[in-house]
């Protein structure tokens, strides 16, 4: 799994920039396949 920022760094920087209620998760891939995927979620 590549991602540049981790779920927690990009909650804090969406806060930052006046989001709220923000929620990132990493969502595994099925058994033996690749990449994870990354949800944010943030209300504005």
């Amino acid at each position: 799994m590549r991602h540049d920022h981790t779920p927690d760094e990009w909650t804090k920087f969406l806060h930052r920039h006046g989001f709220t209620d923000v929620h990132a998760e990493i969502i595994e891939p099925p058994a033996g396949q690749n990449p994870a995927t990354m949800l944010i979620r943030a209300t504005v």
